[in-house]
């Protein structure tokens, strides 16, 4: 479905619901997976501090998942109704989302 650079990492995201990132920098590596969603991945976004990048994803459920890169999966993101979210974006201490109800949420981290 899509890829992005995240610090050392070439990051792609699946319609499976996996997520593969690999080192260039280790090219003879197999790609590490993460797995973690039941349904396809609609939506990502990235949170860099200094040295240290999380990933959240969300699958077509509308279940949002933080990933450590480098560890992998970190925790669950609660949240109250289970909407397909199609974007969504980090912005300050908070995780912008925005589904097909046409509301915006706000979810601490």
């Amino acid at each position: 479905m899509g890829c992005l650079w995240l610090n050392e990492y070439l990051v792609t995201i699946s319609l499976t619901g996996s997520i593969s990132y690999l080192s260039p920098s280790h090219p003879d590596s197999p790609p590490r997976m993460l797995s973690g969603h039941m349904k396809n991945i609609t939506a990502v976004a990235v949170n860099v501090t200094g040295s240290n990048a999380e990933l959240f994803s969300s699958s077509y459920d509308g279940l949002i998942i933080r990933w450590v890169c480098g560890a992998g999966y970190k925790n669950r993101l609660e949240k109250k109704d289970s909407v397909h979210i199609k974007a969504m974006i980090v912005a300050g201490d908070a995780l912008v989302t925005c589904g097909l109800d046409n509301k915006v949420n706000f979810l601490e981290l």
